[in-house]
């Protein structure tokens, strides 16, 4: 009898632990391999209903909701579409470069071809043409023949360009300057051989007129071709118009 107690006790232990296995087994795949714990025995608080939110998770402002709503709502670029972008723009600003470019290389030619492009220095260049005997034979010519006097003589470039301030504004002092500097060019330093080219202005205040001309001279051959001409006149018209606008000796700023 006892034994036969001891049977019904031993089957409702082995089918109560059956069933323990079972819910545990049951715990860990569905939590995914979580600790498996017993069961806890259900309290009255079981079906009752949860306690509300404070009220700070309950409620959300306007703007925080719209805030987070646009947020998520905004279309998520990727990588690429950002990559693309920037090469997109690259490829823009590229392009823009390149038209800057052209038109900067527009301009130069342009401007080259309004104003020459310097001429360099000769080797075999006669003493005569130098800035220092040039100069001393300008200003030995002009006192000779009472001409004016030099008031510029620019060298940075090749010929070099004489600026005088003519003592009368005639023409006949034109024809005499011409007849002086030939006669300068007759010396040896020059070689036997001179070609010159002449610019002139007038400036006039009240009713006195002043005369300014601009002269190069160069050996034959030397600054003759239309590049030489174009870049030489540009640079008399320069030094013309400085010598006309330069304040007279102690009228300065």
């Amino acid at each position: 009898m006892s034994t036969g107690g001891s049977s019904k006790a031993g089957h409702l232990l082995s089918a109560a632990a059956g069933a323990a296995v079972t819910i545990l087994v049951y715990q860990v795949f569905v939590t995914g391999g979580a600790t498996a714990q017993p069961a806890a025995a259900p309290s009255a608080q079981a079906n009752a209903a949860p306690a509300p939110k404070p009220q700070a998770e309950r409620s959300e402002s306007r703007e925080a909701r719209e805030a987070r709503e646009s947020k998520e709502g905004a279309p998520r670029r990727t990588i690429g579409q950002l990559v693309t972008e920037k090469e997109k723009e690259i490829g823009r600003l590229q392009e823009e470069v390149r038209g800057l470019r052209a038109e900067a290389g527009d301009s130069q030619a342009r401007i080259a071809e309004l104003e020459g492009k310097p001429q360099p220095w000769p080797m075999q260049l006669p003493a005569g043409f130098r800035e220092k005997a040039l100069e001393a034979n300008f200003q030995a010519a002009l006192q000779k023949h009472k001409l004016g006097e030099l008031v510029d003589l620019e060298c940075e470039e090749f010929p070099c360009i004489a600026v005088v301030k003519a003592s009368q504004a005639n023409p006949q002092w034109q024809e005499k300057l011409q007849a002086a500097l030939r006669e300068m060019s007759a010396s040896p330093e020059y070689g036997g051989a001179v070609g010159m080219s002449m610019w002139s202005n007038e400036t006039q205040e009240g009713d006195q007129k002043t005369r300014y001309t601009a002269v190069s001279m160069a050996p034959p051959g030397t600054a003759d071709d239309e590049e030489a001409r174009t870049r030489t006149g540009h640079r008399a018209r320069g030094v013309l118009a400085d010598a006309s606008h330069a304040p007279a000796p102690g009228n300065g700023p």
